[in-house]
C-alpha cells in the first residue's frame, strides 16, 4: 500500500477518533494540552495530557505499540506517518515529538488552562464540533513537523501554527504542515495530507501553503486555519 495513502487512513481514523471523542463529551473536542508549560518549561513533560493522550487513554484511538507515552508521545500503529523515517523521530530533545500527526496548536486547539488568566484567550482548550462551521475547509489533524535542515524534510511534531515556514529551516518554533508526500525533485507539488473537521481526508501542495509574510498580508487566502477572530467563537 502507497505511504500516502496509508497515511490517509490513519488520519481518517484519527479524524473519527475525535468525532467519537466529541460525541462523548458534549460535543467538544480536547484541549492542546491539560496546562499551559511554564516560561521555558518542556511543553511534553509540564503540559499534562495531550491531546492524542486524550484520545488514545479514552480508547478512541488505539494507541499502538512500543509507546512511550510519557516521554515523545505516540509514535507507531495509527500514529505513525509512513513517510517518517526512524531518524526523524527522537526519544529526547527539541525534536520529534510523536509520529508524524498534529493539530492546528494555539489557535483551533489551545491550553485548557493557562498560566495568567489575564492573557488567557477568550475560548480554552478544544473546539466544540458544533460551531466550526467550516468543517470542509478547516484542518483538524494532518502532516506536521520541523524542518530538518534540509528542503523536504521534516522531523516530527504534534502541531502546526498557521503558515509554511521555510522548509529547509532548522531550529524550534518552526512547527508547520509537513509536504512528506511526492517526488524530492518536485518539491513545489509535495503534499501534506489532511484530515477536515467534517472527518474528510485531503492533500494539499507544498506551493498552496502561505509564508508567515502572505499569512499577515491577506488572511483570507487560505482557509486551512482559521485566525483568532474565526477560532474564538469555535
Amino acid at each position: 500500500q502507497p505511504a500516502a495513502v496509508k497515511c490517509q487512513s490513519n488520519l481518517r481514523q484519527i479524524a473519527t477518533g475525535f468525532i467519537m471523542y466529541a460525541n462523548a463529551n458534549r460535543g467538544v473536542l480536547p484541549p492542546l494540552s491539560e496546562n499551559q508549560p511554564p516560561s521555558g518549561g518542556n511543553p511534553i513533560t509540564t503540559g499534562g495530557k495531550h491531546w492524542y493522550e486524550f484520545l488514545g487513554e479514552g480508547k478512541y484511538v488505539p494507541v499502538g505499540t512500543d509507546e512511550a507515552p510519557t516521554v515523545r508521545g505516540y509514535i507507531n500503529g495509527v500514529w505513525r506517518c509512513p513517510s517518517v523515517t526512524d531518524d526523524q523521530v527522537r526519544t529526547n530533545g527539541s525534536f520529534g515529538w510523536g509520529g508524524g500527526y498534529g493539530v492546528h496548536s494555539l489557535v483551533t486547539f489551545r491550553y485548557g488552562k493557562y498560566n495568567n488568566a489575564a492573557t488567557a484567550p477568550t475560548r480554552l482548550g478544544g473546539p466544540k464540533l458544533s460551531r466550526v462551521r467550516r468543517s470542509s475547509e478547516i484542518w483538524l489533524v494532518g502532516d506536521t513537523g520541523r524542518p530538518a535542515g534540509t528542503n523536504g524534510t521534516w522531523m516530527t511534531w504534534v502541531g502546526t501554527y498557521s503558515p509554511l515556514f521555510n522548509p529547509s529551516g532548522n531550529g524550534s518554533n518552526t512547527n508547520q504542515p509537513a509536504c512528506r508526500h511526492g517526488t524530492a525533485k518536485d518539491r513545489l507539488n509535495r503534499t501534506t495530507n489532511v484530515a477536515f473537521f467534517d472527518g474528510h481526508v485531503g492533500t494539499v501542495r507544498q506551493n498552496e501553503l502561505l509564508t508567515p509574510a502572505d499569512w499577515a498580508s491577506n488572511p483570507t487566502l487560505n482557509k486551512l486555519f482559521p485566525m483568532n477572530t474565526e477560532a474564538n467563537r469555535f
